[in-house]
């Protein structure tokens, strides 16, 4: 795939994670309607595929990538919790990107051995012991390796193809923790819609002006949750 059409797909899902994100966190405002959950299901598995295939693309710079949001999940947890709304209580799920990326980098950077093969063992178990603590869980970091795998997929074998969206999809169908169908079936959607549009999307959308633009658009979404908090403080 060529770096235009690769492009052209990622400044089409960074706008769509970023609307869905923002219509998602409505939900913390009193008599909020009830479909913003279901729109806002878009988001995570949307930024998590962006965030593999952008940690493969940009393979020299992924330890840089990794840092910078890392920094921006603390930055959002700190902000959390100032804001103190009983239902922000869970780690936010920039930390679940940002564990992602760490454990791609540990996968694409260290070196092929016994002490390697040991040290991916027990961070991978190490994620399954956290897995109730993080936002949607290792599944949800699941889909951050699965866009980086994308990036290798030859699209021309159906197995590969196949086998990619149904791991996916039993990805995508766990993170909620829900039996929810409706809000599995968005997520799902979600997920598989945004590897479809990487691998063949070649229409550009408005792009954005700045990537720096984008980090300021977590701690704006969390907007709503401060004003409910705010509203809930002063009766």
């Amino acid at each position: 795939m060529n770096k235009a059409v690769r492009d052209n797909a990622v400044d089409w899902l960074k706008w769509i994670a970023i609307i869905t994100m923002i219509i998602d966190h409505l939900r913390y405002l009193p008599a909020s309607p009830p479909w913003v959950v279901y729109i806002g299901r878009i988001a995570f598995p949307t930024f998590a595929i962006l965030c593999g295939w952008n940690s493969m693309k940009n393979s020299k710079h992924q330890i840089r990538f990794a840092v910078r949001v890392t920094i921006l999940a603390i930055s959002l947890q700190i902000l959390q919790i100032l804001i103190q709304d009983p239902r922000l209580s869970q780690l936010n799920p920039i930390i679940t990107l940002a564990a992602g990326l760490w454990f791609l980098v540990l996968l694409l950077h260290i070196k092929p051995n016994a002490l390697s093969a040991l040290i991916i063992s027990i961070s991978a178990a190490t994620l399954i012991c956290v897995d109730k603590y993080i936002a949607y869980g290792i599944s949800g970091i699941g889909i951050i390796v699965i866009g980086a795998l994308a990036t290798k997929l030859d699209t021309t074998n159906k197995y590969q193809v196949s086998i990619m969206y149904i791991t996916l999809v039993l990805m995508a169908t766990h993170i909620n923790n829900t039996t929810n169908l409706a809000i599995n079936t968005i997520t799902c959607l979600a997920a598989v819609f945004s590897v479809m549009l990487l691998i063949k999307t070649t229409t550009r959308p408005c792009p954005l002006p700045n990537s720096k633009w984008l980090y300021l658009a977590f701690p704006a979404s969390l907007i709503p949750a401060a004003i409910a908090s705010m509203i809930r403080n002063s009766y």
